[in-house]
């Protein structure tokens, strides 16, 4: 039975690192995502304050055109900035909703190596009962013997008659 308790934990152990590895993947994914949105982020607020700097008030009457055009660029491009970052966020969210069942089949497969692991210590500490029982009884045995001749030994020394020959 030891023997088939070591091929399933020899499994389970694989099942686990597996799982182990392809969560320790996908959470890199995740964190990868959150860097890039955290970046984008980062960006925006940037943009937002280099735009707001850039901002020419309508109540300055020499309002030159080539400003007004590029700050209305900057402000699409802002807005583009912002709209990726959206799509950042949903990303990271996606990432996060595929990581939580692959950290939960992790936890999964650790518990079966573990469930697995104690069925091989409990299989080794009841050999290890029965192997110290046997050793017992050999001992047991081996001193029972030896009463026994001693005490046969005496009766013949009480009786004042030789031993006789003992075959073991």
């Amino acid at each position: 039975m030891a023997g088939s308790l070591k091929r399933i934990l020899r499994l389970r152990h694989l099942a686990e690192e597996q799982a182990r590895l392809e969560l320790e993947r996908e959470t890199q994914r995740l964190r990868q995502a959150q860097s890039a949105r955290l970046d984008a982020s980062s960006q925006v607020r940037q943009q937002r304050e280099h735009l707001a700097g850039s901002f020419v008030p309508e109540a300055q009457t020499h309002v030159d055109t080539r400003k007004e055009q590029d700050w209305l660029l900057k402000e699409a491009a802002l807005e583009f900035s912002a709209w990726n970052q959206m799509q950042l966020e949903q990303w990271c969210i996606q990432e996060a909703e595929r990581v939580a069942p692959l950290a939960e089949q992790y936890q999964h497969r650790r518990r079966e190596l573990r469930q697995v692991e104690r069925l091989l210590e409990n299989q080794a500490d009841a050999e290890r009962v029965v192997e110290d029982r046997r050793e017992q009884s050999e001992s047991d045995s081996w001193f029972q013997m030896k009463t026994m001749r001693l005490e046969r030994l005496q009766r013949y020394a009480e009786k004042g008659q030789p031993p006789k020959k003992d075959a073991g």
